[in-house]
This record gives structure tokens, C-alpha cells and sequence, in this order.
């Protein structure tokens, strides 16, 4: 790509139109970024989109294969603020096989919510929806919360090697 811009060199990227449809977030950040990158006079000549479609796989190929080997989960709580966010902050120091998709707030939580988890750790008894497996825990994520996180990803990942 260095080369090409460097002599002015354009191509076309036959997959540009399903590149900003698929991965719309991450192509509009790099676009950004290159943008102030170029305004704050760090890069001097312009990249098209093609470019950008190029290097936006490349991000995605990163994000896709960091969080590939993750459990999804979901934090259920009762406001959605302060102590679910702390409680994210030591779920995500403790436990790097575990990916936060999102803290909702148990009165905010729909059925769609849950499509794409595979836990839901919960601040509160009772929980909206019981088709996910479900893990008590108390805001401040004691001994005996850990333990039965970990319990879930052992189970999990056995399970896991034994259906693959």
C-alpha cells in the first residue's frame, strides 16, 4: 500500500461495497484516523477507500482472531451503572477467556439481548430471561464468585473439545 501511494498507483478493491457494509464501524474509525493523521500533517498524501477497505480487513481479521476462543457473556444488573462497571473491570482482569458483549440493566434487557452469549453473570436474583446459563455473583466479585466463574469456563471449554 506504501508503495502504491507512494507512486501514485490506484487500484480498485473489488469487495469495498461489502467491506463498509459488513464491517461499517471499523472502516469509518480508520477512516477517521487517517484523516486526523493526515490534518495533523503525520501522512501527506490522500488514501481512498479501496485503501481503507484493504486495512479495515486487517483490523477485523485482529479483532476477529483476539475474541475467536472467548465466551461471550452478558453482565445483568440493576442499574446498569457504577457497580456493573467495576464488576466488568475485575471480570476482565481475572478471566482473559471471557469477553464482555454487554452490561445491560435488568429493567433495559430484551430476549435479542442474549442471542450472541453464551453466560450471563447477574447482580441480581432474579433474572429476566432462563434459557443462558446464569452465574450469581455479588458487585464486588468475592472468592466464591471466582471460583464459580471458573467452574463455568472449565465446563465450558470441556464441553466444547468434546462437541468439536
Amino acid at each position: 500500500m506504501i508503495y502504491r501511494l507512494s507512486h501514485r498507483i490506484n487500484i480498485i478493491n473489488p469487495i469495498l461495497k461489502s467491506i463498509k457494509s459488513n464491517f461499517t464501524n471499523i472502516f469509518g474509525l480508520i477512516k477517521v484516523s487517517i484523516n486526523e493523521l493526515i490534518e495533523e500533517g503525520h501522512w501527506v498524501r490522500y488514501i481512498t477507500d479501496e485503501e481503507i477497505g484493504y486495512i479495515t480487513l486487517y483490523f477485523q481479521i485482529s479483532y476477529d482472531d483476539h475474541f475467536a476462543n472467548q465466551i461471550p457473556l452478558l453482565i445483568e444488573c440493576t442499574s446498569g451503572i457504577g457497580t456493573s462497571h467495576l464488576l466488568s473491570e475485575k471480570i476482565r482482569r481475572t478471566f482473559p477467556d471471557i469477553h464482555i458483549k454487554k452490561i445491560i440493566a435488568q429493567q433495559r434487557i430484551k430476549q435479542t439481548d442474549y442471542e450472541d452469549v453464551e453466560l450471563v453473570i447477574s447482580t441480581v436474583k432474579t433474572h429476566s430471561i432462563i434459557d443462558k446459563p446464569t452465574i450469581l455473583v455479588s458487585p464486588i466479585l468475592n472468592q466464591e464468585d471466582k471460583f464459580k466463574i471458573d467452574q463455568f469456563i472449565k465446563d465450558y471449554y470441556n464441553q466444547q473439545s468434546n462437541n468439536g
